[in-house]
């Protein structure tokens, strides 16, 4: 796994270690590129976050490069008019 420039890199708990280990298997067979964390316990983040947690029990990742382009271009084209929700497996399109 990558880390995004600045973010600390810090011992996740076991759970978590068994997440990643499935999150970067599947993300590397899909995508054909290594994850990139964004975030361990760096950046703001909800009160109670797990973040914060110790052990620590939340990590952010950078989507794909094709996925972010694919939402950039989206969005933009959309406008104003149009909001984007990202589920669990759609892409939720609604007029603003």
């Amino acid at each position: 796994m990558k880390y995004k420039t600045g973010v600390p890199v810090v011992e996740p708990s076991e759970k978590l270690k068994q997440g990643e280990f499935i999150f970067e298997d599947l993300f590397e067979k899909y995508f054909c590129e290594e994850p990139i964390c964004t975030s361990t316990t760096d950046g703001k983040h909800m009160k109670g976050s797990k973040h914060y947690k110790n052990p620590h029990e939340a990590r952010d990742y950078r989507f794909p490069h094709e996925f972010r382009e694919f939402m950039f271009e989206l969005t933009k084209k959309l406008g104003k008019e149009f909001d984007l929700v990202l589920e669990n497996d759609h892409i939720h399109l609604e007029v603003h």
